[in-house]
């Protein structure tokens, strides 16, 4: 039987999405940035040739909602810190 990721007590999981607007290496780097914020994302990798974005998480502290919002804040506001991810959702 094989054992799940673990991060100490918690699960890794690991996810790709696939991302619209990725339209250079500048915009993967700004998803990556702003996902890499996030306490809980153990790993991030962004390829805007294909549109997509590996990313390792701890499902216990985050969840899929919150890095599909940092996806768009990675394309929308590049590396810079998003006050509106300071507001409630």
């Amino acid at each position: 039987m094989s054992r799940p990721k673990g991060i100490g007590e918690q699960i890794a999981k690991e996810t790709t999405v696939q991302i619209d607007g990725m339209m250079s290496i500048f915009d993967g780097a700004g998803v990556e940035k702003q996902i890499k914020r996030r306490d809980g994302v153990v790993r991030v990798d962004a390829n805007f040739l294909s549109g997509a974005a590996t990313i390792v998480y701890d499902e216990t502290r985050v969840v899929l909602d919150d890095i599909n919002r940092l996806i768009l804040c990675g394309i929308n506001c590049g590396g810079s810190f998003c006050q509106h991810l300071l507001k409630s959702s």
